[in-house]
Order: structure tokens, then C-alpha cells, then sequence
């Protein structure tokens, strides 16, 4: 059972994922590989492409690529990892960073 979770924590997650909210809040049964799932997936393409949602025209990076309200403030994490200790994170603060402990040396 502990693999179980581990996998939902951390491995891959499948394309397809449908859950019972109702009776699985936790989201932990996928019964996206259940019988019922390609009518009710057809059935949700279908109204997406009605709202005209870009994903279902091939324009999914428009999720991923909205321009930062502050363009100092993209980037944060890649430009943090780098060392960049000058960045902009007025909306971060200072207790949201682990400051490693000193290394003591033993005699």
C-alpha cells in the first residue's frame, strides 16, 4: 500500500485521470480506464470546443505562458536555483525560505 502512495506523490502521472469525487475525495481511484470513460471524455471534448477552449485547438501553451503581471517577478524559481539572491519576491516572504543550518566542525 505504501508504494501506492508514493506513486501518486511521486511518479508520472497518467495522460487520462478521472475521479468520483463524491465517493473518493481524495482522489486515490482513477476510473479513467473504466468502461464509461471514452463516452464521457468525447462528451468533454465536445463542450470544450464549444467554450472554445484553446487546448482543444492546439494552443495548449497558452496555459503555460501567460506574461507575469510584474515581468521581474518571472522566472522566480529558475532564477533563485541560479543563485540570483537579488530577485523581486515582494510577495514571498523571508520565513518561506529554509536557511540551512551553520556547519560546525567536530574536534
Amino acid at each position: 500500500m505504501e508504494e501506492h502512495y508514493w506513486r501518486l506523490s511521486f511518479d508520472k502521472l497518467p495522460a487520462d485521470q478521472l475521479f468520483d469525487v463524491r465517493h473518493d475525495p481524495d482522489c486515490l481511484t482513477n476510473l479513467a480506464d473504466k468502461v464509461l470513460f471514452d463516452a464521457l471524455q468525447q462528451q468533454l471534448f465536445t463542450e470544450l470546443q464549444r467554450q472554445g477552449d484553446p487546448r482543444m485547438f492546439g494552443k495548449g501553451y497558452l496555459f503555460d505562458n501567460y506574461p507575469c503581471a510584474e515581468p521581474l517577478e518571472s522566472d522566480f524559481y529558475e532564477k533563485w536555483m541560479n543563485g540570483d539572491n537579488n530577485v523581486n519576491h515582494v510577495w514571498i516572504l523571508d520565513a518561506d525560505f529554509q536557511i540551512p543550518p551553520p556547519v560546525t566542525k567536530r574536534p
